[in-house]
């Protein structure tokens, strides 16, 4: 699989005492020399603007001689929420844009998919996971694949 960055990213740990965060996430050129500014961990809000929302629906039929307890199929639900980036101040003339990329690339996100599924009777509570990768072009069954962002 051949990743698509346009930079290095590392890990950068802070000075004990001199800094306001214990480390900080930094890209660097080719030659090494950092590009753009030292990334923070984020504690505050992010905000986004829905596109479409939907309901996928799922059903899995299983043979009743095997597993008579699923009652012949097993159900799964979720809701799919496509999401645009949106600044805090988006609306107010002047005000800065939210702009998203992955660590490593100067490409713009331009669209996000939130995935909610239901808390089954084995989850002891919520829970919140994100997922992303950069693109990477690659070859299945001799053919040239590639996935965006």
């Amino acid at each position: 699989m051949d990743s698509h960055l346009e930079r290095q990213v590392a890990l950068k740990p802070q000075e004990p005492g001199n800094a306001l965060y214990g480390w900080s996430i930094v890209e660097a050129d080719s030659d090494g020399r950092q590009v753009g500014p030292d990334f923070i961990p984020w504690e505050w809000t992010n905000c986004f603007t829905g596109i479409s929302c939907s309901l996928q629906a799922d059903l899995t039929v299983t043979d009743a001689g095997t597993n008579a307890e699923t009652n012949n199929g097993i159900e799964h639900h979720v809701i799919r929420v496509a999401l645009r980036p949106r600044g805090h101040f988006e609306d107010t003339p002047g005000a800065y844009s939210t702009r998203y990329s992955m660590f490593g690339t100067n490409r713009e996100l331009g669209q996000f998919e939130l995935n909610i599924h239901p808390v089954t009777k084995l989850q002891s509570a919520e829970a919140c996971k994100t997922w992303g990768s950069v693109a990477s072009a690659y070859e299945i069954d001799f053919q040239h694949e590639e996935s965006p962002d």
